[in-house]
């Protein structure tokens, strides 16, 4: 099988995941403000789509941990250059996930839909008045394991070795910061191996300290990236500051307090919502990693409220030399994501619109 695939394994599992998600939607329905997602490599799917733009994209925007605060004291302060939440009244995000990177625990390294897992509902965490299903942080009640769709996300091949291209993007500014992680899949799996513990014992390093803003259109800016590994966990790994800055005030929307910290470029996105840009960052993969199937996890730990937002996506690791890599497998050092249409849904080597010049 070539190239970005669906694997249609393990319907049952799928239907039960699709049964949990509209009992939930009809229990709490959401809007798609409020989250963050990995865009590229496609994430674990929450409902298939095929588009290469940014954004809430077939649900994966709602996967994450909610209600949950930094383990031990916060390590960074409201006067830390790393603060993304400053222009506040007070500091009342203290203990807040980013406010001690990677420390908050999550239930998984991939989230939950809504942020609260079925049984345990809102069962620990203050419900909102008038709705035993919605719980306090803007999170759903009784969602299911987002790595129980593993089975049927598309892959994407990396090589060992490499570096590659990445995209997130939010639809509402908690600040904040994230990193990236691997989990090597086991040979013997269950149904949920992708935990946090797995996550940490890779945490990828960055091929490059520059990041890029991707708008819909195409346009690219980008501008040094602010990353630190002081006062985060796992001890000393690097997480990067979200670039971006929401207006001033608790609400992250009160422009007449200007932003919460400068922009890291003229003309760079700022402000609280978005539906068309992403930022991309190059990533590094060791060439000590073993070949396989991995989980690559996007931890983003907000700010402004008490949530990490998780997102998953399938990855191969197969060295340069693997004789068994089929010439589709290769087409990421032709195309690569950062060549809008091509980088996404280049399929085989057609010589399709979107990819000619590329093969």
């Amino acid at each position: 099988m070539r190239g970005e695939r669906t694997n249609r394994r393990n319907l049952k599992e799928k239907e039960k995941f699709y049964f949990g998600l509209a009992v939930g939607l009809l229990l709490f329905p959401i809007s798609c403000k409020g989250h963050g997602t990995l865009d590229y490599p496609k994430p674990y799917l929450v409902g298939e789509y095929e588009s290469d733009q940014m954004g809430c994209q077939g649900l994966s925007c709602f996967s994450l941990t909610n209600y949950t605060f930094v383990f031990g004291s916060p390590t960074i302060s409201k006067d830390s250059p790393y603060i993304t939440y400053p222009a506040v009244d007070g500091d009342p995000f203290v203990n807040n996930p980013y406010r001690a990177p990677g420390s908050a625990p999550v239930f998984d390294g991939c989230g939950v839909f809504g942020g609260n897992p079925s049984p345990r509902g809102c069962d620990g965490v203050p419900k909102v008045q008038g709705n035993p299903n919605q719980c306090d942080g803007a999170g759903s009640a009784f969602g299911n394991y987002v790595a129980s769709l593993e089975d049927q996300a598309m892959v994407r091949t990396w090589i060992a070795g490499s570096s590659v291209e990445v995209k997130w993007s939010i639809q509402a500014n908690h600040g904040g910061g994230y990193q990236y992680r691997l989990c090597k899949k086991p040979n013997s799996a269950s149904t949920f191996w992708q935990t946090e513990e797995c996550f940490q014992k890779t945490i990828l390093e960055f091929a490059s300290n520059t990041q890029i803003a991707e708008w819909n259109n195409g346009t690219r800016l980008s501008w040094s990236a602010i990353r630190f590994s002081q006062g985060t966990f796992p001890i000393n790994s690097t997480w990067t500051m979200n670039p971006i800055p929401a207006y001033g005030g608790i609400s992250g929307q009160d422009t007449s307090r200007g932003t919460q910290f400068s922009p890291p470029a003229q003309n760079g996105p700022v402000g609280y919502s978005f539906d068309d840009v992403g930022i991309i960052d190059q990533l590094h993969i060791p060439m000590s990693l073993e070949r396989g199937r991995y989980a690559l996890s996007w931890r983003w730990d907000a700010e402004q409220t008490p949530q990490v937002w998780l997102s998953c996506a399938a990855i191969d690791i197969i060295s340069d030399d693997d004789k068994n890599m089929s010439e589709h497998d290769s087409y990421s050092r032709h195309c690569g994501s950062s060549n809008g249409a091509c980088g996404i849904n280049c399929e085989d080597n057609t010589n399709a619109s979107s990819c000619e010049g590329f093969w």
